[in-house]
């Protein structure tokens, strides 16, 4: 039986060798002209796939088969479009250079920063242009040096008295910035008195957060920040609530989406994949139609998250009883639209109302990496002045 299909496969493929040979050209020419982004190599199985269907067919002598006819018709039809749409953003695609290992893949949290990394060289075009050509550091943990923990990588009990422990996503790490011009690393140069450490990492959401107080990642401990006073500051954006949502928003990734719960003040944590919704944020036709999905604006997911910060500020406070838990909501005006959860907050968490400075759209390409949108120096050096204003004043 097995010799016999094997025979029948020969003939197909001795029969049509010279339309594989252009199948195989033409999938070349498919995977430079879709070299755009990582969607290239789904199209290409795809591709191959239609193929596939048909030698089943032809194997085993079906004849007639709709279901078959309509799979690669429809494939077929999606892959021109697709090609089409790729072609078109060709002059505005992303390309990330010089990054490939910095992120790395975890079983929990997803994905995280590198550990000792010392100047990462990490690029950014857009098309021919470069957006930005900066070097990121991080220490044992992953977390982004900054000025006063490079000038004290050792503890030093009579030099740092108090911690400053900063989390959030791409805005706290400083994504396109130098190492200094993180507002953490800016923190911590205007109060040497505090040990700064910053957690940040891009595409992080509350979800990512929590799970470094707790779930087996745990690298917000009493050993790692060893001094007993100070604060945790939280920095959000409104695309975080599409992050714990899991179904779009600017980061769909190959590491997979934790999706976390909180049901009792204890953590419930499932992998989500994030396979399709990938798939999707990488589509030419979803990056043409500038196509986004959203969280549900209900008062369950509200809560929800909130309940996720929540249980951060616990934990937080647990290990440093005598220190404080803010939220900042960063002055990028576009990025600060949606606050309905916040009225689900527990009363010891204090939120940061930091409007965007006066000559923000006057001055806009001042505050705003150019074809980026991630905050430069300046706007990260205003934000963490408004911030330090108000800490100060609850620590009078």
């Amino acid at each position: 039986m097995v010799r016999k299909y094997l025979q029948k496969f020969n003939e197909i493929l001795y029969k049509n060798r010279f339309a594989y040979f252009f199948l195989f050209i033409i999938s070349v020419l498919l995977f430079e002209l879709t070299a755009v982004g990582i969607i290239k190599y789904l199209l290409i199985p795809l591709f191959f796939f239609c193929y596939f269907l048909y030698i089943l067919q032809s194997i085993f002598l079906i004849k007639r088969s709709y279901f078959l006819y309509l799979s690669r018709l429809l494939i077929l039809i999606f892959l021109i479009v697709e090609i089409f749409f790729a072609v078109k953003n060709q002059n505005n695609t992303i390309i990330q250079f010089n990054a490939k290992y910095f992120i790395i893949g975890d079983s929990i949290i997803g994905w995280k920063n590198a550990p000792n990394a010392k100047d990462e060289r990490c690029t950014l075009g857009i098309g021919k242009d470069t957006v930005y050509d900066v070097y990121y550091s991080t220490d044992s943990l992953g977390r982004r040096i900054t000025s006063n923990f490079c000038k004290n990588p050792v503890y030093h009990p009579f030099t740092t008295t108090k911690h400053a422990i900063f989390v959030g996503c791409s805005f706290t790490f400083g994504v396109g910035l130098n190492d200094t011009s993180t507002f953490p690393c800016l923190y911590g140069s205007t109060h040497t008195d505090y040990q700064v450490y910053n957690y940040g990492v891009g595409g992080y959401g509350p979800h990512q957060i929590c799970l470094l107080f707790d779930e087996g990642i745990n690298t917000i401990n009493k050993e790692s920040v060893p001094e007993d006073s100070g604060f945790c500051l939280y920095t959000y954006i409104d695309d975080h609530m599409n992050r714990v949502y899991g179904h779009g928003g600017n980061v769909a990734n190959k590491y997979g989406n934790p999706d976390i719960f909180i049901s009792k003040n204890k953590l419930i944590r499932k992998m989500k994949s994030a396979y399709i919704y990938w798939f999707l944020n990488n589509s030419g036709i979803k990056q043409y139609f500038h196509l986004n999905f959203s969280y549900p604006k209900t008062e369950a997911f509200y809560k929800r998250f909130a309940d996720i910060i929540n249980y951060s500020a616990k934990k937080y406070h647990d290990i440093k009883p005598h220190g404080n838990f803010y939220i900042g909501l960063y002055p990028k005006k576009e990025c600060i639209a949606d606050t309905l959860w916040i009225k689900y907050l527990n009363p010891d968490i204090k939120v940061l109302f930091i409007p965007p400075p006066d000559d923000y759209y006057e001055n806009y390409t001042s505050y705003v990496i150019k074809n980026d949108q991630h905050p430069t120096k300046k706007l990260n050096l205003y934000y963490i002045n408004e911030v330090s204003k108000r800490i100060i004043k609850d620590t009078l």
